[in-house]
């Protein structure tokens, strides 16, 4: 069942130059100042009567810096036991890593292969590395099939890096080849992403078709302001429209499913909370809980207690 979202303060760290200026600030005045650069960006609604897919459906970006993610890569071995991917997105085939676990599964069927949940993780950043992968070992461990995606522009593969936008098209489109496996459940398919890959996961909840049961974020909550604090990486023209299409605060209402988000309490903006209150003051489909530790720190913890969620599926 949904749950408010109004539960207790909680932090977030959007990182660049916001995050340096209003570490200076503390309390009221952080929040002033933070508060006058989220009016200073302006804002966009959707037209009356119009669902969030049916205007993203006819929503063209403008990038204004075409190409690759601004991330360096290494071309990192394959690890043992872990088996190199090609998903479809779109016109695009894209690269990912998938992690079966070790384990016999419980309750196969004689001759049939047998069936685990899934779980899809987005790394951090933008770009994949091998400890991405190994971040997730207590999902393998706990008997899920791992996919970790690289996306669109990211690690050599193809396709125009958007910051959001179509890398919310590529998760979706991870999630349906996860599915689609024959040793995954899916009914039994999950996203969870830490802090860039959370708020790509987030943008699932709005997404139609997405075949998984609900989505996670570790520290993946993102206010328009961070694309300030991003400004050098941004890769669209940043109007009110372009971070509409690419943030989950500012379209709670429109959520499909759940998504549950994980922030650290030590993490330095509460941006994200005040906005979701303001925005969603009763029930909704955004669930928000508090995990000990900064934005890299709680990733562990948030880790767990999403999967401890999806365990209750069984």
């Amino acid at each position: 069942m949904a749950s408010s979202i109004g539960s207790g303060k909680t932090w977030l760290i959007i990182g660049g130059v916001i995050a340096a200026m209003l570490l200076v600030c503390c309390g009221v005045g952080g929040w002033f100042a933070n508060s006058f650069y989220q009016q200073s960006l302006g804002s966009a609604e959707l037209p009356d009567g119009m669902t969030y897919t049916q205007w993203r459906d006819g929503f063209q970006t403008q990038l204004l810096t075409p190409g690759p993610a601004p991330q360096d890569y290494d071309d990192e071995p394959l690890p043992p036991g872990v088996e190199q991917v090609s998903y479809p997105s779109g016109d695009l085939s894209l690269k990912a890593w998938v992690m079966r676990p070790q384990q016999t599964a419980t309750g196969a069927e004689p001759g049939s292969p047998p069936k685990r949940p899934g779980l899809v993780f987005l790394h951090g950043g933008f770009a994949f590395g091998i400890g991405d992968l190994l971040a997730c070992q207590e999902a393998s461990d706990r008997g899920y099939v791992v996919m970790a995606p690289a996306l669109r522009g990211e690690n050599g593969n193809p396709g125009n890096f958007e910051m959001f936008l179509g890398e919310a098209d590529d998760a979706k489109a991870a999630a349906t080849w996860l599915a689609s496996q024959p040793d995954v459940a899916p009914n039994r398919v999950y996203v969870f992403g830490h802090s860039v890959g959370g708020g790509v996961s987030a943008m699932l909840s709005l997404l139609d078709q997405v075949p998984i049961r609900h989505s996670g974020s570790s520290g993946g909550l993102y206010p328009p302001v961070v694309f300030l604090g991003w400004a050098s990486d941004v890769p669209f023209n940043n109007t009110p429209e372009e971070r509409m299409a690419r943030l989950l605060l500012g379209n709670i209402s429109h959520m499909q499913r759940d998504h549950y988000a994980y922030l650290g309490e030590q993490d330095n903006l509460r941006d994200s909370i005040a906005i979701a209150e303001s925005e969603a003051p009763g029930e909704s489909n955004l669930h928000l809980e508090i995990v000990p530790g900064d934005h890299f720190t709680s990733f562990d913890a948030a880790l767990s207690k999403y999967l401890d969620l999806a365990d209750q599926d069984e």
